[in-house]
């Protein structure tokens, strides 16, 4: 009758001691990886990730947007149509205050 016992119970330990080994080699695995990255543990998905950078970008363009929005309005004036612009980020100046970014080397009747 002891023979069914010890095998039993040598089978039972073999299984606790098979367990055993697996546990601690995926705390050791884990604890090489460093904190956090378990799987699914603090990852995010795709979609997550795509929705977080969007709102990111939503919010740091909103003033840069409502800036431009205010820079059309005033450029519209009151009676509505826009002004012409001059080139690229200048709008229309009356010509008396529009000064020319290039010096001129023209030569005067003062100069001769």
């Amino acid at each position: 009758m002891p023979l069914p016992i010890i095998v039993l119970a040598i089978i039972f330990g073999s299984m606790l001691l098979s367990l055993k080994f697996v546990l601690d080699y995926r705390r050791e695995r884990d604890s090489a990886l460093g904190p956090g990255t378990r799987r699914n543990e603090g990852s995010l998905g795709a979609g997550e990730l795509k929705r977080l950078v969007r709102d990111a970008v939503e919010e740091s363009i909103d003033p840069l947007v409502r800036r431009i929005e205010d820079l059309e309005r005033t450029l519209r004036g009151p009676d509505g149509p826009p002004r012409p612009a001059l080139g690229p980020g200048r709008a229309a100046l009356p010509p008396s205050t529009v000064e020319s970014p290039v010096p001129t080397t023209e030569k005067t009747a003062e100069d001769a």
